[in-house]
């Protein structure tokens, strides 16, 4: 009788101590002029193919990369000088994948040797989302001086 008493009272203290968890709640996105910083590259790509027939490398074998994506460039402001980029997604269950055809603000960072890619808690996002942060970052993006002083851990733009 006693071991059953404590196995209800243990049940309802642990049942009261669990804290509220979110799937596929963001606690921070980053800066991005942090985000620039560390990427990459940052450019505005319409997605050509979500799948480019390439083999799984090995080295993104354990991460959450899943498809190998072809981004037609249509502008650069970082990093992507060719007129064609292919980049590792890499989906968590959270964040949207890529369509075909539309375009995107792309922050891509190099892992292993690998070019990848999220939008999860990233600033990779859909080019036509429009809102006051959006239209402060691509003027940002144009801005010569945003783009030179992101380069510098000390500066952060808001």
């Amino acid at each position: 009788m006693k071991s059953i008493l404590f196995a209800i009272f243990l049940t309802a203290v642990l049942s009261l101590s669990v804290s509220n968890s979110f799937a596929c709640s963001c606690v921070y996105i980053p800066i991005h002029s942090v985000d620039f910083r560390k990427s990459n590259s940052v450019f505005v790509g319409e997605v050509a193919s979500t799948d480019v027939g390439l083999s799984f490398p090995e080295k993104l074998k354990g991460t959450m990369a899943s498809t190998a994506m072809k981004f037609r460039v249509v502008k650069s402001w970082k990093g992507a000088k060719a007129s064609e980029i292919i980049a590792w997604f890499e989906y968590g269950g959270c964040g949207q994948t890529p369509q075909l055809g539309e375009k995107y603000l792309v922050y891509t960072r190099k892992y292993k040797g690998q070019t990848v890619f999220n939008t999860f808690c990233s600033r990779t996002r859909l080019y036509k989302t429009i809102n006051e942060g959006s239209l402060k970052e691509y003027k940002d993006l144009n801005s010569f001086g945003f783009r030179f002083w992101s380069n510098f851990a000390y500066f952060n733009f808001r």
